[in-house]
C-alpha cells in the first residue's frame, strides 16, 4: 500500500481532453473537472480483491502520487515553431523558427485546458520534433521498426523481401509530411502493406521488391484519395 500510494500515474493522450471552438464537447470539460480532486490529492475508498469473499474496501491516499500528463499537442508545437510574415493584401507566409521554445501554462489554457487543471502540474516539458534524419534512424535501428514488421509479414507468407537502400529515406520523408511523429512511420508502412497485399497473398513471385519509387507513389495515391474524399 505504501509503495502504491507513492507511485507514478501517467495520463496518456491528455490532449484528447482539449475543448473549445469546433471541439467544444461538454464531456471533455467535465472529465477535466473530475480530474481536479484526484490530482489535488485526497483519500478515496476503493474496492480491491477478486471473488465474492476476497473483495474488501481500503482507503487510498492520492496526495503522494506523481502525475504526468502526456500528449502530442501537434497544433501547439506548430504554432510555437512557425512565424507568419506579411506578404501584402492581408496574406502571410509561414516560416520555421529555429532555436528553443518553451511551453507555458498560458499556452495550455489557451488551447482548451481548464486553468485549475493546468495549475495541478508544476513542470512543463516538451520533446524535440522528429526530423527526417531521426525518422530514418528509427527505421534502420529500432527493434520495433515498422519495416521489420513488414519484413516478418512478407516472410510469413513464404516470400523474400528486398529493400533498396534509398527506400528508408523515402519512407522517412513521407512520414515527416504527415506531421504525426514516429507513429507516422507505421501509417506509411500500413499503406505500403495494402499496396502489396494481393501480390503477396496470391502472386507467383517469391521475391517482393520494395523501392523508393513505390513508396512515393503509394503515398501520393493515398493523399490524393484523402483530398478527394
Amino acid at each position: 500500500m505504501e509503495l502504491a500510494q507513492r507511485g507514478i500515474v501517467v495520463l496518456d493522450e491528455i490532449d484528447k481532453l482539449i475543448f473549445g471552438g469546433a471541439n467544444a464537447l461538454v464531456m471533455k470539460k467535465a472529465v477535466q473537472h473530475d480530474l481536479l480532486k484526484l490530482l489535488g490529492g485526497g483519500k478515496y475508498v476503493i474496492t480491491v480483491g477478486d471473488g465474492l469473499f476476497g473483495r474488501r474496501t481500503i482507503e487510498f491516499d492520492t496526495s503522494k502520487l506523481t502525475f504526468a500528463g502526456v500528449g502530442a499537442l501537434t497544433d501547439l508545437r506548430k504554432r510555437k515553431t512557425t512565424a507568419k510574415s506579411p506578404m501584402g493584401f492581408g496574406e502571410s507566409m509561414e516560416t520555421a523558427i529555429t532555436g528553443n521554445y518553451s511551453i507555458t501554462p498560458e499556452d495550455l489554457i489557451e488551447i482548451g485546458f481548464e486553468k485549475e487543471l493546468i495549475g495541478r502540474f508544476n513542470v512543463y516539458l516538451h520533446t524535440d520534433d522528429y526530423d527526417v534524419v531521426a525518422l530514418e534512424k528509427i527505421l534502420r535501428e529500432s527493434a520495433i521498426s515498422p519495416v521489420l514488421g513488414f519484413k516478418m509479414w512478407v516472410e510469413s507468407n513464404d516470400r523474400h523481401l528486398e529493400i533498396t537502400d534509398d527506400t528508408y529515406l523515402a519512407i522517412a520523408e513521407c512520414a515527416y509530411k504527415l506531421n504525426t511523429g514516429a507513429r507516422s512511420l507505421q501509417t506509411i508502412m500500413n499503406n505500403v502493406r495494402s499496396h502489396y497485399l494481393k501480390e503477396i497473398m496470391r502472386g507467383n513471385s517469391k521475391t517482393i521488391l520494395l523501392d523508393s519509387e513505390t513508396v512515393y507513389n503509394v503515398f501520393e495515391q493515398t493523399m490524393n484519395r484523402k483530398v478527394r474524399g
